[in-house]
């Protein structure tokens, strides 16, 4: 009897390792994939500044260019038109603020602020760059259309409840089978006394 409790004893404890193991071995695959997806992100963001870099010096590199054909210093401050003069209005030019040939070409953009829900969708990894990344334990297609890993669970009963492999091993649902077993080969007189004592214990 005792040995067999041991027994069960050291089963459920090696069954209790092992999923924690693979508990262990799955963060880690998850935590190695996230860092890979943060890297992509840092590559894509230096990539994008340099895109922005290139543009900026192509741009400095247009102005120089017009300053040489227009025989204009490129720095130089161009003074506005007077309109109201026109209308009868008169300016002095002391009070025009002057305008500078990069606030002509340049407009500042400001990135809009996303909500967060918006930020979590944006970084998200698409299924192809899951697909594409190691350590990912690639699963059969029709998976996809059982019960358990099905996204829609309307019209589907909730199933009965199991209990867990570690568990079932040690034998538990033997031992309850059996106290059923026991109550079903009992004569209803005994039924009957069993609930009346219960109740005179209540």
């Amino acid at each position: 009897m005792e040995e067999e409790r041991r027994m069960k004893e050291g089963i459920a404890l090696e069954e209790e390792m092992r999923v924690k193991k693979e508990r262990w071995l799955v963060e880690e695959q998850i935590r190695h994939v996230q860092e890979e997806h943060k890297m992509r992100m840092k590559e894509q963001k230096c990539l994008s500044e340099e895109i922005c870099k290139k543009a900026d010096e192509e741009v400095l590199v247009f102005k120089s260019e017009r300053s040489q054909i227009l025989n204009v210093d490129p720095d130089a401050v161009a003074q506005p038109v007077a309109v109201e003069e026109e209308k009868g209005l008169s300016r002095d030019s002391s009070n025009v603020p002057p305008i500078s040939a990069e606030d002509e070409t340049y407009e500042i953009k400001e990135k809009p602020k996303l909500p967060k829900r918006k930020l979590k969708e944006l970084s998200r990894m698409s299924v192809t760059s899951l697909k594409a990344s190691n350590n990912i334990v690639i699963v059969p297609q029709y998976w996809s259309f059982k019960r358990e890993y099905s996204q829609n669970k309307r019209g589907i009963g909730k199933l009965a409840w199991k209990l867990p492999g570690f568990i079932k091993r040690i034998g538990i649902g033997k031992v309850r089978q059996s106290l059923r077993d026991r109550e079903d080969q009992e004569t209803t007189k005994v039924k009957m006394r069993k609930r009346v004592r219960l109740k005179l214990k209540t």
